[in-house]
């Protein structure tokens, strides 16, 4: 399925959905920013180091979507419950972390001395051991945050500086395309400290439609010829083959995980489709970047292609790079 909206489809979104103008903002519960068009509706949420939905030290605090609304359907949700904002996993929908395998400054770190977790802060290493990504690292500062919202999108920027030479400025904005069922998270990095940051990113993509749990209904085409490794944690649940990822039975309390072969160094290879069988949707998900690794891991409350991007930035550089997210009805007509 190629990553064009079909324009039958999009006349339909126009006629069966009401107008979005603006969406009221919420007055309970953590900051989020509400917003749409007449295709979908987003619920976002904020960075706040009180009240924030995600206060954990994984994720990048940045960009949560917590549901998209697309005619009678929801896509994204809670995961798992119940909700502890300072559980390191305790993110949602497209969260995106940094330095997953070793942040950078940590391998260097002794013990009482700090980090790096890019959109999360400066946390501290407590012991002389490997980095472990749910580890409840001690959170020294936040840096500054701020956000500005729109009616149509979501600004953030995260500013740090440390004593030990890291610093950075970080801007990712998440926008609606028009009035597609489309919007994009763009990002820049800019190295404003000493030291070169060398490290990578990822988008978990905790999938799920109406909360239908993760099962048959679900598969994933890749932008690439993928191909599981001959040792991998599929199992009976799951293959990878001409069809892509199929999921081939009901998850249950099980998980599945696998790194996939097959990519190259090609901008081309950053796409994957998700397809859920039941409502005919299918979020068609493209970047602009070259992979480093592509990863899919799996629970019964969310299916989570996972692209990587590598991020090698001196002092005073900078990187940009997006990803563009549509929804797409399977099966509909090409103009």
């Amino acid at each position: 399925m190629k990553c064009l909206a079909s324009g039958l489809a999009c006349l339909a979104c126009f006629l069966l959905l009401p107008w979005f103008s603006s969406a009221d903002e919420p007055t309970d519960g953590p900051p989020r920013h509400v917003f749409a068009n007449k295709a979908i509706k987003l619920t976002v949420y904020l960075p706040d180091v009180d009240k924030g939905y995600y206060r954990g030290v994984r994720f990048d605090w940045s960009g949560l979507i917590a549901r998209v609304e697309y005619k009678k359907h929801v896509l994204f949700g809670e995961w798992k419950t119940p909700h502890k904002p300072e559980d390191p996993e305790g993110a949602l929908g497209t969260a995106e972390e940094f330095g997953i395998l070793s942040p950078p400054g940590y391998k260097d770190a002794k013990p009482g001395e700090t980090f790096i977790k890019i959109g999360v802060g400066e946390l501290k290493k407590e012991k002389d051991d490997n980095y472990f990504f749910m580890t409840p690292y001690p959170l020294v500062t936040t840096g500054d945050w701020k956000y500005t919202k729109k009616n149509n999108a979501v600004d953030f920027e995260q500013t740090l500086k440390t004593d030990s030479g890291w610093g950075y400025r970080y801007i990712k904005r998440l926008a609606l395309d028009g009035d597609k069922p489309a919007f994009t998270i763009a990002h820049e990095l800019h190295n404003t400290g000493k030291k070169a940051i060398e490290t990578d990113v990822y988008n978990h993509n905790f999938f799920i439609v109406d909360d239908d749990p993760i099962g048959p209904n679900y598969r994933v085409r890749f932008g690439f010829p993928a191909k599981a490794p001959e040792k991998h944690e599929l199992g009976e649940l799951a293959e990878v083959g001409a069809e892509g990822l199929v999921v081939r039975r009901d998850l249950g309390n099980k998980t599945f995980y696998v790194q996939l072969d097959g990519l190259t160094d090609k901008a081309a290879n950053n796409h994957f489709t998700v397809e859920h069988l039941k409502s005919r949707l299918a979020l068609c998900v493209t970047g602009d970047t070259a992979l480093s690794k592509f990863n899919v891991w799996s629970i019964k409350t969310a299916l989570c292609p996972e692209p990587f991007v590598a991020i090698k930035l001196s002092p005073g550089e900078t990187m940009k790079w997006s990803s563009r997210y549509e929804i797409q009805e399977m099966g509909a007509k090409k103009p």
